[in-house]
This record gives structure tokens, C-alpha cells and sequence, in this order.
């Protein structure tokens, strides 16, 4: 078993996908304290999804390039989809963060199997409430 396995990642870890980095800007979009050492800290990351099907992902950051943040709870940031209505494109987003560093974006869903039925990537900026600190 590969340390990446280890983790629950069906990939290597890799730069961010263009809509991964979207939704990393979106999430981080809030105005809370140490939020700007995470937005640095977003140069300097990499991302691998979970093996579980879904779009979520674990975030690796280069901790020797990028500042560590006062930001220790987590999930730290989360934004819920402007549908509610219908529970297949119904979402929850959370931002994980591990003692400072940006650990992994999970989307939530309300399929019957997830996996399965979970969306291959997140839906786009515009189709989430703004996000709030938890």
C-alpha cells in the first residue's frame, strides 16, 4: 500500500485542477482572522481526491515556502449550495484545516449511493451561498 493510499486518495498528489483552485479562492473569500496566511499558503499546494468516488480532496502544503495560519478549527469554512430543492445537485462544502495548513475540501451530498451518484467535480463558484466561518 502507497502512503497515498494510506490516506484515503485515489491519485498522486498533484498542482490544483483550475475549478479546485476556484473553489479554494471561494472558500477563502471569508475576512476572518489568519485567513490571509491560508490564502498564501494556496501557491504552494497540492491536491490528490478521495478514493471514495466524490470530487472531495486532501490538500498537501509545502510548509518550508508557505506561512502556517492561527487558523485551527476546523472545518474551518463552509458554503451550501443555492439549491435546496432537489437533493441531487443539493451540496454542502467544507474547508479542513489541519494546526494552520490547508488539509482538504470534502464536498457533502444527499445521494442514495455516494460515490456512485456524488458529482466528478465540484460545482462552480456560482453555484454556492457565500461562505462563512465556522
Amino acid at each position: 500500500m502507497t502512503a497515498d493510499q494510506e490516506r484515503g486518495v485515489r491519485e498522486p498528489f498533484r498542482r490544483l485542477t483550475g475549478r479546485e483552485h476556484e473553489i479554494v479562492d471561494m472558500l477563502l473569500s471569508v475576512d476572518v482572522p489568519g485567513i490571509a496566511e491560508l490564502r498564501l499558503q494556496v501557491p504552494y499546494a497540492s491536491a490528490a481526491r478521495w478514493d471514495c468516488g466524490c470530487a472531495s480532496f486532501d490538500v498537501q502544503v509545502d510548509r518550508q515556502r508557505a506561512p502556517r495560519s492561527s487558523v485551527t478549527t476546523s472545518p474551518a469554512i463552509e458554503a451550501t449550495t443555492v439549491e435546496r430543492e432537489d437533493y441531487r445537485r443539493t451540496f454542502d462544502l467544507l474547508l479542513w484545516v489541519d494546526d494552520g495548513w490547508l488539509s482538504g475540501v470534502e464536498i457533502v451530498d444527499y445521494v442514495d449511493q455516494h460515490g456512485d451518484e456524488s458529482p466528478d467535480e465540484i460545482p462552480p463558484p456560482e453555484a454556492w451561498n457565500e461562505p462563512h466561518a465556522r
